[in-house]
Order: C-alpha cells, then structure tokens, then sequence
C-alpha cells in the first residue's frame, strides 16, 4: 500500500490510496449522492507532467534569488532598512518552502515515500511560509507608511539635524518612492499569484455544497484549474529577488560587491 501524504495532495480535492484492491477514497468531502468523481485519472496524468516541471523551476530559480537575497543582504549589514531586514526574512522563509518542493515534485510524478513525519514537516513549512510571507509584507506596508507620513520618526537611527535637513528632502526622496513603488509591487504581485487559487478553491467549495449544480464537465475543469494555479501560486517564492534583481539599484552593487569579496568574516553578522 502506497502513503499518501494529505497535505501535500490538497489540491487534488479527493485523496486516493492505492492498494492491491484498487482505489479508496479517503478524502474528508462530502458528495452526497454524487457518482465517483470523475476528473481523477485525467487530471492525474496531466499532474504527473506539469507539476513536476513547475515545481522544478520554481526551486531553481527560488534556491539561486532568495539565496542571493541572504548573501547579499548579509554582507550589507550596516546599509540595510529596515524593509530591506523585512525583505531578508521574507527570503529566508522563501528559501525553506522552495527546499520542499522536491519531494512536491516526486508526490506529484509517482507518490509519497518519504513518509508520516516528513509529510508532517513538509505541510508545516508550507503554511509558515504563507502565513509568514503575508505578515511580514503587512509590516513592510506599515514600515513604509511610517516612513512617509512620519519620516521623521519612524526610526530610531533618523536623526533631526540641520545639516542633514536638505540632504533628506532632495536625495532621499527618490528612494522613498522607489522603495515605495517596490513594496507595492511586491505585495500585489504576491496576492495576484494566489488569487487564481482561491477563487478556484471557492467554486469548488460551492460545487460541494450544492450552490452550483454538480457537473463532471465543469468539475474536471475546476480541478485542473485549482492544480495549475496552485502551482504557478508558489512562484511567489521568487518575487523578492526578481524585484530586487529589476528594481533595486542598491541591491545590483551590492551583490556584486558581495560576489567578489574577500572578506568572508563579514557576512551574515545579524
């Protein structure tokens, strides 16, 4: 009998465990007096091919961005915002989710060997990242107001002297707006990835509760749909460090400084 690891399986909608019987279902929906749902075969050929290759460019380009994002930001330390240590942690939580995403990847291509405990720990790191990703872009959001509306007080390292008074106005201002214009981006990027998602989720919750009449056409489709964007969801790993890598001009010098130093006993002392 294979293990199938629930959490990881979520987007399937029913979960299926094999045996040398045949299939049982074991998922908690309910479908009433429903027939056998019918997208199962289908869209788990289709999974097998797709999710494996998503999930494998989401960990290339996440493990290389966020592990780029950590380097550079550690060898910056005494330049950093606080939005930039925001933004490290944000990478870090990135970092640990994209790690999983191999054994994502076997689930998807064949099933879950690895186990109880490991599925257990691979569900845990999925929900601290998302749930983590959302907090911590709630506290750049409140980071940045208060350094806009109350710039003069919003850190503590911002000092009211006289001789820095026109050197804040004029040569910080651009970077404000362009931290600005960042954040934004980043935060909507995040929930444009996710968005596609939940409104899948939410038919599907209708499609189980009566709200819209159950049809194996339209229920094949919303589970394709949900599978697909759940995937294409987790490319929110990568939105840091490609922001940073576009938008960030500081950032560019940075890890270049960062790349060719020879100063190893400097990074990472946070």
């Amino acid at each position: 009998m294979l293990y199938v690891c629930p959490f990881v399986t979520l987007s399937s909608g029913l979960l299926i465990e094999l045996s040398e019987n045949g299939t049982e279902e074991i998922g908690s929906g309910d479908y009433g007096d429903y027939e056998e749902p019918c997208f199962q075969h289908e869209n788990a050929d289709f999974n097998r091919i797709f999710l494996p290759t998503i999930y494998s460019i989401i960990f290339l380009t996440g493990i290389i961005g966020n592990g780029l994002v950590i380097i550079v930001m550690g060898y910056q330390k005494k330049q950093r915002s606080m939005t930039d240590k925001y933004r490290l942690h944000l990478s870090v939580a990135d970092l640990l989710f994209v790690i999983t995403l191999p054994f994502w990847s076997v689930d998807a291509a064949i099933s879950w060997y690895f186990g109880n405990a490991l599925c257990k720990a691979v569900h845990v790191i999925y929900t601290v990242n998302l749930y983590s990703s959302v907090l911590i872009l709630a506290f750049i959001s409140l980071d940045r107001y208060l350094a806009i509306v109350h710039a003069t007080n919003s850190q503590r390292p911002r000092k009211l002297l006289a001789e820095k008074v026109v050197y804040l106005s004029h040569s910080k201002g651009h970077q404000k707006r362009k931290a600005l214009k960042t954040t934004v981006i980043l935060i909507l990027a995040f929930f444009a990835c996710w968005l596609p998602y939940y409104i899948g989720i939410s038919i599907d919750t209708f499609i189980l509760l009566g709200v819209i009449r159950h049809r194996c056409s339209l229920e094949t489709i919303v589970h394709k749909w949900i599978s697909i964007t759940e995937a294409l969801a987790f490319f929110h790993c990568c939105l840091n460090p490609i922001l940073y890598a576009f938008l960030g001009a500081k950032f560019k010098t940075s890890a270049q400084n960062a790349l060719t130093s020879a100063r190893p006993q400097k990074f990472l002392n946070w």
